[in-house]
């Protein structure tokens, strides 16, 4: 089969802008049933990511639903999501390594289309992406984090991205930059998950974004917990 090529809106990057991956740990495809989706070399770390997929079961996704897959890593997500039923899934992934991996993972799977950009709150700009140095590669983030390195990708508006593709499921995990999401466009989401990152006054945040969902008619089917403690924490949200 022929390599499906990531979908790329604007030709930005310069070479120099962007890292060398490093294929030296590249995953074979997977689905969900298979009983390792572990990362080669990675093995507390893969089993964590199995956790917090499988935490993603109670959206519903059902046969013939489009998913909005926003920060998708390595595409653990979306091979769920299109084992359950999807006819479409969008994955939205700026990071160059996890591309490496998500392309590797996705690539022979037609259900799935990658794009190499982030979603957020602005106008299309570039913008910096903070990466973790350690072997959470999950962890990148477009908020600033002291002592780390940053590349430069394409932010585009989450809030045009969701109109055009207007899914029926959407997962948002996207490392603090969730609170910057223009979150009044979901009328025609039937369900939806959100990573709440839970550092200082992200706390409050993450309080205002649950109650600002709840608000527009969905009923919450995993709430999310603030011990004062735990760094983050899932909310999954629908409507039926």
């Amino acid at each position: 089969m022929a390599k499906k090529k990531i979908v790329s809106p604007r030709q930005f990057r310069r070479e120099q802008d962007i890292p060398p991956a490093q294929p030296s740990e590249l995953l074979t495809p997977i689905t969900m049933t298979q009983s390792n989706i572990k990362p080669a070399g990675w093995e507390k770390y893969g089993e964590e990511v199995a956790q917090e997929v499988s935490c993603y079961l109670p959206l519903g996704i059902r046969k013939g639903d489009v998913v909005m897959d926003v920060g998708s890593h390595h595409g653990h997500f979306a091979l769920l999501a299109v084992e359950q039923g999807a006819a479409q899934v969008y994955c939205y992934e700026p990071a160059p390594e996890n591309l490496v991996y998500l392309d590797r993972n996705t690539r022979d799977v037609s259900e799935i289309e990658v794009s190499d950009v982030a979603l957020g709150g602005g106008n299309p700009e570039v913008r910096e992406l903070w990466l973790n140095p350690g072997r959470n590669t999950g962890a990148h983030s477009l908020v600033k984090r002291r002592g780390r390195s940053a590349v430069k990708v394409l932010v585009l508006p989450f809030h045009e991205e969701l109109e055009k593709i207007n899914p029926d499921v959407a997962k948002i995990d996207i490392e603090g930059a969730e609170y910057e999401l223009h979150l009044d466009c979901l009328e025609k989401v039937r369900a939806i998950a959100i990573e709440y990152h839970l550092v200082g006054f992200q706390r409050i945040e993450a309080k205002r974004v649950h109650r600002k969902i709840m608000s527009m008619g969905f009923r919450c089917v995993r709430e999310p917990r603030d011990t004062g403690q735990n760094w983050h924490s899932y909310g999954i949200y629908r409507r039926d």
